[in-house]
């Protein structure tokens, strides 16, 4: 069996590349993370009866369920519900990882 041998440098510059989506990526989702978790632990810590429910139902769900199962919920199934309400374009790939890498 032969390898074929791989350019360094072409493979370096596909990294660099890529490199400022990936910090963008990084960096909204840290951003998105920060804010759920500031608003749901406030809604947790005032016990409104139904909104503290709802509250723990999602932090039940972020801790039990992998995030791979998430991230494959949020790419091939949030484009279902909303693409009844009219706006299916709206998820890229880019966009699910962001919002459910958090």
């Amino acid at each position: 069996m032969e390898y074929s041998k791989v350019d360094l440098s072409v493979l370096i510059s596909e990294l660099i590349g890529a490199l400022p989506l990936t910090l963008l990526i990084m960096f909204v989702a840290m951003a998105v993370g920060f804010m759920l978790a500031l608003i749901t632990t406030a809604l947790r810590v005032r016990r409104v009866p139904v909104i503290s429910w709802v509250a723990d139902v999602y932090v039940s769900y972020a801790r039990s369920v992998p995030v791979v199962l998430q991230l494959f919920v949020a790419f091939y199934g949030l484009p279902l519900v909303f693409g009844m309400f009219g706006v299916a374009d709206f998820l890229t790939a880019n966009v699910a990882a962001m919002d459910y890498a958090t």
